[in-house]
C-alpha cells in the first residue's frame, strides 16, 4: 500500500475509532431514568458525524490503494476491538433490544410471537388490578415470564402489537436467551458470532469477484455498522451474511444456492426479494438455471416468512401496523405524500403503494442490461438499496446496514457517506421534546446527499 493512502487510511481509522470510543463513554448518560433534556444528544451527534466522516475518508484511501499484510490484520483487529468495546454499555436512544429479549424468552418458552403480543404478559389491567387466570396456556406462560422480569413487558415498545421480526430473527433472539436470559450482552455475543461469519463470507466473496481482501474493511470498520449493531443492538446485521452468500453463489453460477441464500435474507427482512431480478439476471439465458433460482427463492422465503405473513391479517399484527403506519426520517416519501394529497384523500396510502411500485420498477430497470457473470449485480443491488432508503416512509440509520453489506463488493463513496448521514437522525430527539418537526432539508440529507454522490459516480464509472 502506497505511503500517502496508507497514512490517510490509518489516520481515518483512528479518528473513527475515537468517535466510537467517545460514544461508548457517553452511553451511561442515556439511561431510562435520566430526563431526555439531560441526555448528551449533541455530543452523540458530533461523535457520530466524526466517525462517519472519517470512514468516508478511509474508504477513499482504501480505494486508491488496498491495505495488505500486517496493516490489514491490524485494522481487522481494530474492528473486532470496537465491537467488543460496546459490551456492557447502555444502548443510546434506542429500545428495540428490549423487544428482542422479550421475544427470545417467548420463543424459548414455546410461545408464538406472531400470535401473542408482549401485552399478553402483563400481570395487571389498565386499572392496576391483577388479571384473572387465562385459559390460554401461552398467555399464562408469558405471565410467568413477566412475573420473573416485571420490567420487561411494560418497557417493550409497542407492547400491544405482535412481532414484526421473521422466524430467522426470532431464532437468533431465542439463542441469546438460551445463552443468558434477558441479557443484552448475550444478544451482542450472538451478533458478534454472526459478524464473524459475515466477515469470513465477505473475504470469500471478494476473492470470487477478484477484489482485494481489504475491501472487507468497508463493512468491518464501518462505524454505522458497529454502533447500530453493538451500541444500540439492532438486528439488521443478521442480513449481511445471507446477502453476501447470495451474490457469491450467483457469481459462481449456482442458481439454487443463490436463490436459497436470497430467501434466507428475505426471511430476515422482506425487502431482499426485490433484488431477485438483479441477482438472477445472469441466468436469464438459461431457463433451467433460472427456474432453479426462482424455485429456491420461492420455497425458502415462503417457509421462513409464512408464520409472519399468515398472522398479518390479525388486528394486532405488528407487520400490518408497520406497513400501514410507520414513518420516520422519510425523504422522497414526504414529497410523494404531498403530491398525492393534491388528488387523493388518503394520500399516505397512495404514497406507500407508489413507493413500493417505484422500488419494484427500479429493480426491473436495473436488471435490464446483461450481466453474464453477475459482476455488476452487487453494484446494481447497492443502487437499488439506496433508492429503497430514499423512497421508504421509514429511514432509520440502521437500515443503512443493508447498503453497508454490499459496500465491499460494490465500493461507493456515496454509500460510505451514509455512515455520517446517520448522525442527522439523532437530531430528531430534541425535536421530539418540543413536538416540532425537524427541518425537512436537514433530515433529507441523511440519504439525499449520499444517494446523489452515489448516482453521479456510478454514472461516471459506466460512461
Amino acid at each position: 500500500m502506497r505511503a500517502a493512502p496508507r497514512a490517510l487510511a490509518l489516520a481515518a481509522a483512528l479518528a473513527l475509532a475515537a468517535g466510537l470510543i467517545g460514544l461508548r463513554t457517553l452511553a451511561p448518560h442515556f439511561t431510562i431514568d435520566r430526563p431526555p433534556e439531560d441526555q448528551p444528544v449533541a455530543a452523540a451527534f458530533a461523535l457520530t458525524a466524526l466517525a462517519g466522516c472519517a470512514f468516508a475518508l478511509m474508504t477513499a484511501a482504501l480505494l486508491r490503494a488496498p491495505a495488505a499484510g500486517r496493516f490489514f490484520a491490524a485494522l481487522v483487529a481494530l474492528g473486532l476491538a470496537l465491537r467488543i468495546l460496546f459490551f456492557g454499555s447502555q444502548p443510546i436512544l434506542e429500545d428495540d433490544w428490549r423487544r428482542y429479549l422479550w421475544e427470545g424468552a417467548a420463543v424459548a418458552a414455546g410461545v408464538d410471537p406472531f400470535d401473542h403480543p408482549p401485552s399478553d404478559g402483563f400481570l395487571h389491567d389498565a386499572f392496576g388490578d391483577l388479571k384473572a387466570p387465562s385459559q390460554d396456556p401461552s398467555v399464562e406462560t408469558l405471565r410467568r415470564i413477566g412475573a420473573s422480569r416485571p420490567d420487561y413487558p411494560e418497557l417493550v415498545n409497542h407492547p400491544y402489537l405482535t412481532s414484526v421480526y421473521p422466524p430467522p430473527a426470532q431464532a437468533s433472539f431465542a439463542l441469546a436467551h438460551v445463552i443468558a436470559p434477558f441479557s443484552l450482552d448475550a444478544w451482542r455475543l450472538v451478533l458478534l458470532l454472526v459478524e464473524g461469519g459475515t466477515l469470513f463470507l465477505m473475504l470469500r466473496a471478494l476473492a470470487a469477484f477478484g477484489a482485494p481482501a481489504s475491501l472487507s474493511l468497508l463493512y468491518w470498520l464501518n462505524p454505522l455498522v458497529i454502533a447500530q449493531t453493538f451500541s444500540t443492538a439492532h438486528m439488521d446485521a443478521l442480513i449481511a451474511g445471507p446477502l453476501v452468500a447470495a451474490f457469491m453463489a450467483a457469481r459462481a453460477g449456482r442458481p439454487g444456492l443463490a436463490g436459497a441464500a436470497l430467501g434466507l435474507a428475505a426471511g430476515v427482512k422482506l425487502w431482499p426479494i426485490l433484488i431477485a431480478p438483479i441477482l438472477f439476471r445472469r441466468f436469464l439465458s438459461r431457463p433451467a438455471a433460472l427456474a432453479r433460482a426462482v424455485a429456491a427463492l420461492a420455497v425458502s422465503s415462503a417457509l421462513l416468512l409464512a408464520p409472519l405473513l399468515l398472522a398479518a391479517a390479525a388486528s394486532d399484527s405488528g407487520l400490518a401496523a408497520y406497513a400501514a403506519e410507520w414513518r420516520r426520517g422519510a425523504f422522497l416519501f414526504v414529497l410523494m405524500e404531498r403530491i398525492a394529497a393534491l388528488a387523493f384523500t388518503d394520500a399516505e396510502a397512495v404514497a406507500r403503494f407508489s413507493a413500493a411500485g417505484l422500488c419494484a420498477a427500479a429493480a426491473l430497470v436495473l436488471s435490464v442490461r446483461p450481466d453474464a457473470e453477475a459482476k455488476r449485480a452487487p453494484a446494481r443491488a447497492l443502487t437499488l438499496v439506496m433508492i429503497i432508503l430514499a423512497l421508504s416512509p421509514t429511514a432509520y440509520p440502521w437500515y443503512a446496514i443493508w447498503a453497508a453489506a454490499l459496500l465491499p463488493l460494490a465500493p461507493s463513496l456515496g454509500a460510505a457517506m451514509l455512515a455520517a448521514g446517520g448522525a442527522i437522525y439523532l437530531l430528531r430527539f430534541p425535536n421530539d421534546l418540543t413536538g416540532a418537526e425537524p427541518p425537512f432539508l436537514l433530515l433529507s440529507a441523511q440519504i439525499a446527499l449520499p444517494l446523489a454522490v452515489h448516482l453521479i459516480m456510478r454514472r461516471r464509472k459506466s460512461a
